[in-house]
């Protein structure tokens, strides 16, 4: 961290900062008293009826489009959120249960358990989807435009494929069957695809 005088090291600025008393003020009673931080929220945002309100986290280099926005997930509807004052921009949905999320040139590329999706980043619509049928997508990744998926059969866990895709259309360019119960995904290196 640098401080006023120069570099100064994290150790010593962490307990700079948790010496002073704003860091140290116990609130609640009892057993439930606890240190609070001075934080206090910027915004809230709030899906009515549901709880369940995930932060996607992107991979990938993120798209000047998408620079100030988060993107939040629950019960299938996609909305992208000015980080911060909460307004929202967009929203699309997908199905439930988002399992990656990436970027790939201006779109945000959705992994669900059956379909794939492309979204506008900086409008939310939606620029191709891939339904997987008889599969569930496990992992994804991008490289030099082509999205990668794992996914494996619905009724035997066992049947595993790897799919090269066109990022920017969504077309099948090729696809790679192979068997292993416990395979976790894959890994991208130079002009090699390792499963």
């Amino acid at each position: 961290v640098r401080g006023a005088s120069g570099p100064v090291p994290v150790r010593d600025f962490v307990q700079e900062r948790l010496s002073r008393p704003e860091y140290r003020q116990l609130v609640g009673a009892g057993r439930r008293r606890e240190l609070t931080a001075p934080l206090k929220p910027a915004w809230t945002l709030k899906d009515e009826g549901s709880t369940d309100i995930n932060l996607l986290q992107p991979t990938g280099p993120m798209p000047a489009e998408a620079a100030n926005f988060v993107f939040v997930c629950s019960r299938g509807m996609v909305r992208a959120v000015r980080w911060n004052t909460g307004e929202e921009l967009w929203r699309t949905q997908v199905e439930k249960g988002v399992r990656a999320s990436l970027f790939f040139d201006r779109s945000l590329i959705l992994c669900g358990p059956t379909t794939v999706y492309a979204l506008g980043a900086a409008d939310g619509r939606e620029l191709w989807r891939l339904p997987l049928e008889e599969y569930y997508a496990q992992d994804a990744r991008t490289l030099e435009g082509f999205l990668y998926l794992s996914v494996y059969q619905r009724v035997n866990k066992d049947v595993m494929r790897l799919i090269a895709l066109d990022a920017s259309s969504g077309r099948e360019l090729w696809s790679f069957p192979y068997r292993d119960a416990h395979a976790e995904g894959f890994f991208l290196a130079d002009e090699w695809v390792i499963v």
